[in-house]
């Protein structure tokens, strides 16, 4: 981080903050000859340059590959470069994790790490969406004049069977009261 001096496998970040990374090859049990190394950086870092080894400044891009020759049996080069995180606006609310992943290859081996940063976007989080529950968002019309307009247009519709069934009762209700 650019506010640190300490590099570590993981970390949080903010956006827009310039990161730099180091990758450190070591050649354990035997020379290491011909070693390329190259880092596919996450969607939203973004390579900045700043491309060095062992403290020197080189050409080339980190994301292509660059060719840092041989290592001597108990030996180490460290390739460094920078990157920054993109703006906020990629980012969702909360905390989201972009993984780093540094590729070496040798002649005889190959071998990778990989490094993550959270990132955090604060931020207040949308309140729900309004679901209305009526046709017109009038309460008046919505729940006193469409009911009632509803409920006169199936009487109307419906008036015979009314009638109807009006008749029934009522001679239904001559034969229990003559039964009794």
């Amino acid at each position: 981080l650019e506010r640190s001096t300490t590099y570590a496998s993981s970390l949080s970040a903010s956006p827009e903050e310039l990161l730099s990374y180091s990758i450190k090859v070591y050649a354990k049990d035997a020379d290491a000859n011909d070693i390329f190394v190259e880092d596919s950086l996450p969607e939203n870092l973004l390579y900045k340059g700043n491309l060095k080894l062992d403290g020197k400044s080189v050409s080339g891009d980190i994301e292509k590959g660059i060719y840092i020759g041989d290592i001597k049996e108990g030996d180490y080069k460290t390739v460094t470069f920078n990157v920054e995180v993109a703006s906020e606006d990629n980012f969702i609310t909360g905390q989201t994790s972009l993984v780093n992943t540094a590729k070496v290859m040798s002649e005889n081996d190959s071998t990778t790490g990989k490094a993550t940063v959270y990132i955090k976007k604060e931020g207040v989080i949308a309140p729900p969406t309004e679901a209305p529950t009526g046709v017109t968002g009038n309460i008046f019309l919505d729940y006193i004049f469409l009911p009632l307009f509803f409920f006169s247009l199936i009487i109307l519709l419906f008036r015979k069977h009314f009638i109807a069934f009006g008749e029934n009762l009522k001679e239904i209700e001559k034969e229990v009261r003559g039964s009794w």
